[in-house]
């Protein structure tokens, strides 16, 4: 095997303190070396120096054959990568800005984010694990997935060496084993891997050698496959393996493992049963809390018992504490360990008595106390007179108290673990009701998080209506006896025990959020949770309030805006015709000129043109601001286009200016009189605004529209029309009063209303296409 890493002799000092005395070891490729030891026997200071973050005193160390240089620099330029216990990362910055931190990717001054995102699923993907989310901060990740990222970018330079320094103190049984199997793949890869570690069931599982430091030297260098457990232990401790003391300290560092881990069913079975193998006593009994009287005394009942004769264990009934007379419930009641030397003695008792009967001779029971009291009772039976000696009644009262913690710890556990799925819940309900939806939309999303947050079954907001209650919206995924049971509560004032209610005002009168949890009992903090709840849901129903005042307030503003908007249109579009009939009229009437008849006609009749005028212009501007308000109405039905065009040109122009190609007939659906002003007003526009002789041509678009529609290109051999008015056509800006006239504002607002759509472009003129969608039995 070739050898990666060579530490030879090295030595250190702090003061005093020799932390180093000549320690030497090595790993060797794709093997992995467990460095284990009490605390202060040197393993992390062995570990800073293989880092370089400490210099050893004395001795040498080199990676590949190659002596390592004095500076942290130089180790990782080595190819030694270090994930240190506290794992070195930036909480706030994502997964794959941890990985690349200190060695971005970047070209010309700015990462490259899309590259680096690449490399981190691909160091993930070779390391046979998935971070879901690379986005995420460090700090919304559990402790499992922050050590796979510190391993991550220890790895993502392909190094000789990984040094880990207790990859898994901090995490439960199977977050431990992911590390370790992605530890077993760089192994197979071929990296050399130093690991520090107390915990050796780890070590045994995993290791290929064993390195035991003691008072800072190497007590052993070990094959994991010719040593034993007991063995490194005894190395690591300095005390005899095989002793009776350290029999005990084995089993209860042991038991406090195996209690860190345990899920509190099995917290006390499993102290009873590393109890028993500790005194050496074979029949023993658990009694643990199965509730209260009706005088709320505790009634304990055996729930597991050790090697008791059958009669006797069938025999044993539950206990009240306070009640019964025996030394199971005087221990409880004492919470003190009490012993019965011979049951024989003790006539008083029935426990006794049964106990005698079935041949047993002495007994003992201690209790399991915890911050609310006496939770458990641990009862042992022996053949023999005899008290408990001094020795055992400490390890009694050692085991129970291990015990006794493990349970407080357990309902600590799961108290947080509510609390905490609590307060998800109600970040849920800020999250939605805060959002960017609309508050009417998201309030069954936010009354499906109140369930998730509770444990509810059913949530229900209620507002009062002025002649009662009303249900104004439910949470989804309940059933109708759910729905019926909170309705009930709240509408008929039938509250239930399995319901809370929480009733609040608003500004448009009452409200009430209430929960059920069916056969469930309601958490003690569903009160104080279920108002915090309904305090978000009043703020997002006054949200809701403001936003729609604020959509009034808005239509209100549009529509007077749409009234000065109509007022100097028409001032600007009618000031023509009126100055000219006002200007015709008021010379008729001139008493001092006799007019000729021929004048007087020619006069009228500029009136009456004048009057025509201005009444299309009228309706132009309602049908501009019927456009604008969203309210024109269209008298659709079947009409030709070809000949809506052919009208439109005699209208706009005289013959010879406008000439069209069209097929014979293109039949549409669609109202003839608002598409044949489209026209009118586009020929108008290209006549009128441009030179004398300009030639208008309408044929068929050159590319082809859609299926289902039809494109006519309205041509001309103009100047163009402004980009401003180029560009509101082509819909770039909707700026109707940067347009110095209707037409072209009324082109788009009926084809649009059609359906279809215009575009308008320069070049050697101005060519208008008019896309509208035919009749589905004309196509």
């Amino acid at each position: 095997m070739r050898q990666v890493l060579d530490v030879s002799g090295i030595s250190m000092r702090f003061g005093s303190i020799r932390a180093l005395d000549d320690v030497s070891f090595g790993v060797g490729a794709g093997e992995i070396v467990a460095l284990v030891g009490e605390n202060g026997a040197g393993k992390s200071t062995a570990v800073r120096a293989v880092a370089r973050a400490l210099l050893p005193d004395a001795g040498t160390i080199s990676v590949a054959g190659e002596e390592l240089g004095r500076s942290p620099r130089a180790a990782i330029d080595a190819g030694v990568a270090v994930v240190w216990q506290d794992l070195a990362l930036c909480e706030n910055l994502d997964v794959t800005a941890n990985l690349f931190l200190g060695r971005e990717l970047g070209r010309g001054g700015a990462l490259r984010r899309v590259a680096m995102h690449t490399e981190t699923t691909a160091v993930f993907r070779d390391l046979g694990v998935r971070i879901p989310e690379l986005d995420r901060p460090v700090e919304r990740l559990s402790g499992g997935q922050r050590q796979l990222v510190a391993i991550g970018r220890a790895t993502i330079g392909r190094p000789k060496l990984l040094v880990l320094d207790e990859p898994t103190a901090a995490l439960g049984v199977r977050e431990s084993q992911v590390v370790l199997d992605v530890v077993r793949r760089l192994r197979d890869r071929g990296v050399a891997i130093l690991m520090v570690s107390h915990n050796l069931d780890e070590v045994f599982d995993i290791a290929d050698r064993i390195v035991v430091l003691r008072h800072g030297r190497v007590a052993a260098d070990l094959h994991r496959s010719e040593t034993h457990h007991d063995d490194v232990v005894a190395l690591i401790t300095g005390v005899d393996v095989d002793s009776t003391a350290n029999q005990h300290l084995r089993r209860l560092h042991s038991l406090a493992e195996q209690l860190a881990d345990a899920d509190q069913s099995v917290v006390l079975p499993l102290t009873v049963s590393s109890l028993s193998g500790a005194l050496g006593i074979e029949r023993v009994a658990l009694y643990t809390e199965a509730g209260v009287d009706e005088d709320g005394r505790t009634i304990l009942r055996c729930s597991a018992s050790l090697k008791l004769p059958g009669e006797l264990a069938e025999a044993i009934g539950p206990i009240v504490v306070g009640r019964d007379d025996n030394f199971v419930a005087t221990a409880a009641a004492e919470a003190a360990i009490v012993t019965v030397p011979d049951l024989r003695a003790a006539t008083g008792s029935e426990l006794a008595r049964r106990a005698a009967t079935a041949g047993l001779v002495g007994a003992w029971a201690a209790p399991v106390v915890g911050q609310r009291g006496t939770m458990a009772a641990i009862v042992g039976f022996t053949d023999t007179v005899g008290q408990l000696q001094p020795d055992q009644v400490q390890l009694l009262e050692l085991f129970s108290t291990m015990a006794g913690a493990a349970i407080d710890r357990g309902r600590l556990v799961e108290t947080l673990r509510v609390q905490n799925r609590s307060l998800e819940g109600l970040h849920g309900v800020l999250e939605t009701l805060a959002g960017p939806e609309l508050v009417s939309g998201s309030m069954s999303l936010a009354l499906d998080a109140v369930c998730r947050g509770l444990n509810a079954q059913a949530a229900h907001l209620f507002v009062d209506v002025g002649e009662g209650w009303a249900v104004r919206e439910r949470s989804s995924g309940a059933d109708d006896r759910a729905h019926a049971a909170v309705d009930t509560a709240v509408l008929e004032g039938a509250e239930a025990d399995a319901i809370r209610v929480d009733r609040f005002d608003w500004s448009r009168g009452r409200a009430a959020l209430a929960c059920w949890w069916g056969e469930a009992i309601p958490p003690p903090e569903a009160g104080q949770l279920l108002a915090g709840a309904a305090n978000s849901f009043r703020l997002a129903m006054e949200r809701e309030l403001t936003a729609e005042a604020e959509r009034e307030a808005a239509a209100l503003q549009r529509s007077r805006e749409f009234e000065r908007e109509l007022a100097r249109r028409l001032g600007h579009e009618l000031r023509t015709p009126l100055t000219a009939i006002r200007g015709f009229a008021s010379t008729m009437l001139q008493p001092d000129v006799q007019w000729p008849e021929s004048e007087k006609a020619r006069f009228l009749g500029v009136i009456e043109t004048e009057a025509d005028r201005m009444g299309r212009l009228v309706a132009q501007l309602f049908d501009d601001s019927a456009i604008e308000s969203g309210t024109l109405r269209l008298d659709m039905n079947y009409c030709d286009l070809v000949a809506a065009v052919d009208r439109a040109a005699s209208i706009a122009a005289p013959p010879g200016v406008i000439t069209t190609d069209l097929p014979e007939r293109l039949p549409v659906w669609a109202d003839s009189d608002r598409l044949e002003q489209v026209f009118v007003n586009l020929f108008a526009n290209a006549v009128r605004h441009n030179a004398e002789g300009t030639k208008v041509r309408v044929t068929l678009a050159d590319e082809s529209p859609a299926d289902g529609a039809v494109a006519i290109a309205v041509r001309d051999d103009g100047v163009g029309i402004p980009e401003h008015e180029l560009g509101y056509l082509n819909g770039d800006h909707d700026d109707r009063h940067e347009m110095g006239g209707l037409g072209l504002r009324l082109v788009r607002g009926f084809v649009r209303a059609h359906g279809g759509t215009v575009r308008a472009q320069v070049g050697g003129g101005t060519t208008v296409i008019v896309t509208l969608p035919l009749d589905e039995e004309t196509t």
